[in-house]
Protein backbone atom coordinates (compact mmCIF):
# COMPACT_ATOMS: atom_id res chain seq x y z
CA UNK A 1 0.00 0.00 0.00
CA UNK A 2 1.77 3.20 -1.00
CA UNK A 3 2.17 5.52 2.16
CA UNK A 4 1.61 9.74 1.72
CA UNK A 5 3.25 11.80 3.94
CA UNK A 6 3.87 9.10 6.42
CA UNK A 7 0.48 7.85 6.25
CA UNK A 8 -1.16 4.69 4.21
CA UNK A 9 -3.00 6.14 1.20
CA UNK A 10 -5.36 4.26 2.55
CA UNK A 11 -5.71 6.23 6.27
CA UNK A 12 -5.42 9.51 4.00
CA UNK A 13 -8.66 8.55 1.94
CA UNK A 14 -9.96 7.87 5.55
CA UNK A 15 -9.37 11.01 6.94
CA UNK A 16 -10.32 13.26 4.09
CA UNK A 17 -13.38 11.30 3.38
CA UNK A 18 -14.18 12.41 7.38
CA UNK A 19 -13.46 15.86 6.83
CA UNK A 20 -15.83 16.46 3.46
CA UNK A 21 -18.49 14.15 5.42
CA UNK A 22 -18.07 17.12 8.63
CA UNK A 23 -18.26 19.58 6.34
CA UNK A 24 -21.25 18.49 4.18
CA UNK A 25 -23.01 17.88 7.41
CA UNK A 26 -22.36 21.54 9.09
CA UNK A 27 -23.27 23.22 5.27
CA UNK A 28 -26.60 21.09 5.82
CA UNK A 29 -26.93 22.08 9.47
CA UNK A 30 -26.97 25.62 8.58
CA UNK A 31 -29.45 25.26 5.51
CA UNK A 32 -31.83 23.34 7.52
CA UNK A 33 -31.84 25.31 11.17
CA UNK A 34 -32.92 28.83 9.69
CA UNK A 35 -35.87 26.27 8.19
CA UNK A 36 -37.12 25.19 11.53
CA UNK A 37 -40.14 27.24 13.42
CA UNK A 38 -40.03 28.79 16.73
CA UNK A 39 -41.34 26.20 19.10
CA UNK A 40 -44.94 27.15 20.04
CA UNK A 41 -43.96 28.26 23.59
CA UNK A 42 -41.77 31.27 22.31
CA UNK A 43 -42.61 34.70 21.48
CA UNK A 44 -42.25 35.23 17.91
CA UNK A 45 -40.97 38.65 18.24
CA UNK A 46 -38.32 38.38 21.17
CA UNK A 47 -37.98 34.71 20.68
CA UNK A 48 -38.02 34.25 24.57
CA UNK A 49 -40.15 31.66 26.50
CA UNK A 50 -44.00 33.17 26.65
CA UNK A 51 -45.16 34.64 28.69
CA UNK A 52 -42.32 36.39 30.96
CA UNK A 53 -41.25 37.01 27.43
CA UNK A 54 -38.31 39.90 26.93
CA UNK A 55 -41.14 42.31 24.72
CA UNK A 56 -41.85 44.61 27.83
CA UNK A 57 -38.58 45.41 28.52
CA UNK A 58 -37.81 46.81 24.76
CA UNK A 59 -37.54 50.31 25.00
CA UNK A 60 -38.10 52.30 22.00
CA UNK A 61 -34.73 54.13 20.98
CA UNK A 62 -34.18 56.61 18.47
CA UNK A 63 -30.98 57.28 16.67
CA UNK A 64 -29.79 59.49 14.33
CA UNK A 65 -28.34 56.57 12.53
CA UNK A 66 -29.45 54.03 10.93
CA UNK A 67 -28.23 50.64 11.55
CA UNK A 68 -28.33 47.35 9.36
CA UNK A 69 -27.43 44.12 11.08
CA UNK A 70 -26.03 41.95 8.80
CA UNK A 71 -26.91 38.71 9.99
CA UNK A 72 -25.35 35.13 9.80
CA UNK A 73 -28.08 32.88 8.71
CA UNK A 74 -27.21 30.26 11.91
CA UNK A 75 -28.05 33.14 14.06
CA UNK A 76 -32.19 32.97 13.04
CA UNK A 77 -34.17 32.11 15.84
CA UNK A 78 -31.14 32.14 18.34
CA UNK A 79 -32.78 33.26 22.10
CA UNK A 80 -28.96 34.33 22.81
CA UNK A 81 -28.63 36.49 19.31
CA UNK A 82 -28.65 39.68 21.32
CA UNK A 83 -28.10 41.52 18.10
CA UNK A 84 -32.00 41.16 17.39
CA UNK A 85 -32.85 42.53 20.58
CA UNK A 86 -31.35 45.58 19.02
CA UNK A 87 -33.18 45.34 16.03
CA UNK A 88 -36.17 45.27 18.24
CA UNK A 89 -35.23 48.30 20.14
CA UNK A 90 -33.21 50.48 17.20
CA UNK A 91 -36.25 52.62 15.26
CA UNK A 92 -35.29 52.61 11.33
CA UNK A 93 -33.04 49.64 12.18
CA UNK A 94 -32.95 47.14 9.64
CA UNK A 95 -32.19 42.79 9.09
CA UNK A 96 -30.34 41.39 6.42
CA UNK A 97 -28.89 37.72 6.50
CA UNK A 98 -26.42 36.61 4.91
CA UNK A 99 -25.59 32.69 3.82
CA UNK A 100 -29.63 31.84 3.13
CA UNK A 101 -28.96 29.52 0.36
CA UNK A 102 -30.43 30.20 -2.89
CA UNK A 103 -31.18 33.74 -1.51
CA UNK A 104 -28.99 35.86 -2.94
CA UNK A 105 -28.09 39.02 -0.12
CA UNK A 106 -29.88 42.00 -1.12
CA UNK A 107 -26.57 44.75 -1.06
CA UNK A 108 -28.26 47.82 -2.74
CA UNK A 109 -27.71 49.33 0.89
CA UNK A 110 -24.80 48.66 1.89
CA UNK A 111 -21.97 50.90 0.62
CA UNK A 112 -24.44 54.00 -0.35
CA UNK A 113 -23.13 57.53 1.28
CA UNK A 114 -22.19 57.76 4.29
CA UNK A 115 -22.25 53.78 5.72
CA UNK A 116 -19.91 52.90 8.08
CA UNK A 117 -18.33 49.42 9.14
CA UNK A 118 -18.29 48.16 12.84
CA UNK A 119 -15.85 45.80 12.99
CA UNK A 120 -11.35 45.99 13.85
CA UNK A 121 -9.44 47.16 11.16
CA UNK A 122 -5.49 48.62 11.83
CA UNK A 123 -6.71 51.95 9.60
CA UNK A 124 -8.60 54.31 11.37
CA UNK A 125 -11.12 56.08 9.14
CA UNK A 126 -9.49 60.41 8.12
CA UNK A 127 -9.93 62.54 10.46
CA UNK A 128 -12.02 64.84 8.25
CA UNK A 129 -14.71 61.86 7.21
CA UNK A 130 -17.88 62.43 8.19
CA UNK A 131 -19.84 61.08 11.00
CA UNK A 132 -22.02 58.05 9.85
CA UNK A 133 -25.35 57.94 8.84
CA UNK A 134 -25.35 54.15 8.19
CA UNK A 135 -23.93 51.70 10.43
CA UNK A 136 -23.00 47.92 9.27
CA UNK A 137 -23.38 45.72 11.73
CA UNK A 138 -21.60 42.29 10.80
CA UNK A 139 -23.93 39.81 13.54
CA UNK A 140 -22.69 36.31 14.51
CA UNK A 141 -19.99 34.67 16.32
CA UNK A 142 -16.74 36.34 16.10
CA UNK A 143 -15.79 33.97 13.46
CA UNK A 144 -19.13 34.35 11.21
CA UNK A 145 -18.13 38.24 11.10
CA UNK A 146 -15.28 37.75 10.05
CA UNK A 147 -16.21 35.54 7.19
CA UNK A 148 -19.14 38.25 6.43
CA UNK A 149 -16.60 40.85 5.95
CA UNK A 150 -14.57 38.92 4.04
CA UNK A 151 -16.94 37.31 1.67
CA UNK A 152 -19.33 40.57 0.92
CA UNK A 153 -17.18 42.82 -1.07
CA UNK A 154 -19.30 45.83 -0.31
CA UNK A 155 -18.63 46.41 3.18
CA UNK A 156 -14.97 45.84 3.16
CA UNK A 157 -13.48 49.34 1.84
CA UNK A 158 -16.32 50.90 4.23
CA UNK A 159 -14.72 53.22 6.70
CA UNK A 160 -14.68 51.78 10.02
CA UNK A 161 -15.63 52.73 14.08
CA UNK A 162 -14.01 52.59 16.64
CA UNK A 163 -15.41 51.38 20.27
CA UNK A 164 -14.25 50.24 23.93
CA UNK A 165 -15.87 47.53 25.56
CA UNK A 166 -17.54 49.19 27.98
CA UNK A 167 -17.35 46.71 31.30
CA UNK A 168 -14.92 44.06 30.73
CA UNK A 169 -16.33 41.41 32.89
CA UNK A 170 -19.98 42.05 32.47
CA UNK A 171 -22.66 39.13 32.54
CA UNK A 172 -22.99 37.56 28.53
CA UNK A 173 -24.74 34.65 27.69
CA UNK A 174 -22.02 33.57 25.42
CA UNK A 175 -18.05 34.06 26.74
CA UNK A 176 -16.31 35.95 24.10
CA UNK A 177 -13.43 33.95 22.67
CA UNK A 178 -11.41 36.82 22.03
CA UNK A 179 -10.09 39.31 24.40
CA UNK A 180 -12.22 42.61 24.40
CA UNK A 181 -15.10 40.74 22.79
CA UNK A 182 -18.30 41.69 23.54
CA UNK A 183 -22.33 41.10 22.43
CA UNK A 184 -23.61 42.82 19.34
CA UNK A 185 -25.60 44.95 21.15
CA UNK A 186 -23.01 45.97 23.51
CA UNK A 187 -20.80 46.81 20.18
CA UNK A 188 -24.03 48.83 18.66
CA UNK A 189 -24.58 50.86 22.53
CA UNK A 190 -20.73 51.58 22.52
CA UNK A 191 -20.72 53.05 18.74
CA UNK A 192 -23.72 55.24 19.62
CA UNK A 193 -22.55 56.75 22.03
CA UNK A 194 -19.02 57.27 20.88
CA UNK A 195 -21.15 59.23 18.11
CA UNK A 196 -22.32 61.13 21.07
CA UNK A 197 -26.00 59.46 21.41
CA UNK A 198 -25.73 58.70 25.45
CA UNK A 199 -29.28 58.08 26.01
CA UNK A 200 -29.59 56.01 22.93
CA UNK A 201 -26.88 54.13 24.39
CA UNK A 202 -27.88 53.85 28.10
CA UNK A 203 -30.95 52.54 26.76
CA UNK A 204 -29.53 49.55 24.64
CA UNK A 205 -27.36 48.81 27.63
CA UNK A 206 -30.38 48.32 29.99
CA UNK A 207 -31.99 46.16 27.23
CA UNK A 208 -28.81 44.31 27.10
CA UNK A 209 -28.88 43.34 31.08
CA UNK A 210 -32.45 43.03 31.42
CA UNK A 211 -32.19 39.99 28.17
CA UNK A 212 -29.30 38.72 30.01
CA UNK A 213 -30.83 38.44 33.55
CA UNK A 214 -33.90 36.58 32.11
CA UNK A 215 -31.79 34.24 29.71
CA UNK A 216 -29.99 33.23 33.56
CA UNK A 217 -33.22 33.07 35.03
CA UNK A 218 -34.71 30.62 32.18
CA UNK A 219 -31.18 28.58 32.51
CA UNK A 220 -29.06 30.24 30.11
CA UNK A 221 -26.15 30.87 32.66
CA UNK A 222 -23.98 34.14 31.17
CA UNK A 223 -20.30 34.01 31.11
CA UNK A 224 -18.29 36.35 31.83
CA UNK A 225 -15.40 38.90 30.59
CA UNK A 226 -12.89 37.70 28.25
CA UNK A 227 -11.92 34.34 26.52
CA UNK A 228 -11.69 31.39 26.49
CA UNK A 229 -15.31 30.28 25.06
CA UNK A 230 -17.60 31.73 22.07
CA UNK A 231 -18.52 35.18 21.28
CA UNK A 232 -22.10 36.39 21.60
CA UNK A 233 -21.70 38.38 18.13
CA UNK A 234 -19.08 41.48 17.88
CA UNK A 235 -15.76 41.52 17.14
CA UNK A 236 -12.87 42.46 19.49
CA UNK A 237 -13.39 45.50 21.23
CA UNK A 238 -10.57 48.08 19.70
CA UNK A 239 -7.38 47.44 17.06
CA UNK A 240 -8.10 51.17 15.77
CA UNK A 241 -11.88 50.68 14.84
CA UNK A 242 -14.64 48.63 15.50
CA UNK A 243 -15.23 46.30 18.30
Amino acid sequence: MRRVGGRSDGAFGRTRGRALARTAFRALRAWYRPRLPLAPHRCPRCRFPAPGCLCAAVPRVRSRVEVVFLRHVSERGRLTNTGHWASLALEGSSVLEHGVVGEPLDVSRLDAAGAWLLFPSPHPPPRDAPPPLRLIVPDGTWAQARRIVQRVPEIRTLPRLAVEVAVPDALRLRRPLVLGGMSTLEAVAAALRALGEVEAADALDALHRDGVALATRLGGGPGRGSPPGSRTGAPPARRSARG
